[in-house]
């Protein structure tokens, strides 16, 4: 199974042994594939129904925790 630019940028940000540079490699590299991500997935999240969504939705983690 291929690997989500998120999931492969944060694998290489935690290979780096160096503080700051592992910091900048999530800045960099981790956090602009996940928002990249996000757009999708919340587009996703207006389309199925939440009985069928699988985990819980943003507005869940927002008000309901």
């Amino acid at each position: 199974m291929k690997k989500s630019p998120a999931n492969a940028a944060a694998e290489k940000a935690q290979k780096t042994d160096i503080t700051v540079k592992q910091a900048e490699a999530y800045r960099d590299k981790v956090v602009p594939a996940m928002q990249a991500l996000r757009v999708d997935i919340d587009a996703l999240e207006m389309l199925v129904p939440a009985d069928m969504w699988p985990v819980p939705t943003y507005a869940d983690l927002l008000f309901k925790l």
